[in-house]
């Protein structure tokens, strides 16, 4: 079986979308997941078990992204840059720090009011 892990990019092979997968329950049931390229998108539920079967039947696959290695690599970041993150961090954690709630549509609408 393929394992999955949050923030791999899956590659959605019938419509041609990719999809980071956010957050997954620590019983491995459900995760949510964002289409990358959609400015507009907004996270959606998806079940681990119908990634697996994606997987089985070719219709989803791993995908490797060169922006995957500059956000991981925050390493070597000039200093300003380092900074504007910790200021957003700032900004954001409380909210981030609320999963799953902060992916449920309702919440996020409530949060932009």
């Amino acid at each position: 079986m393929i394992t999955i892990s949050v923030n791999e990019l899956i590659k959605d092979l019938t419509c041609n979308k990719v999809y980071r997968l956010l957050w997954i329950d620590e019983s491995n049931i459900v995760t949510y997941a964002i289409d990358i390229e959609d400015s507009n998108a907004l996270p959606f539920l998806l079940k681990v078990k119908d990634i697996h079967q994606g997987f089985i039947e070719n219709s989803y696959s791993k995908f490797e992204s060169d922006h995957t290695n500059i956000l991981i690599n925050h390493i070597n970041l000039p200093e300003g840059m380092k900074q504007k993150r910790d200021t957003a961090w700032a900004i954001i954690k409380n909210l981030v720090n609320d999963e799953p709630s902060i992916y449920k549509k309702k919440r996020t609408w409530a949060a932009n009011k």
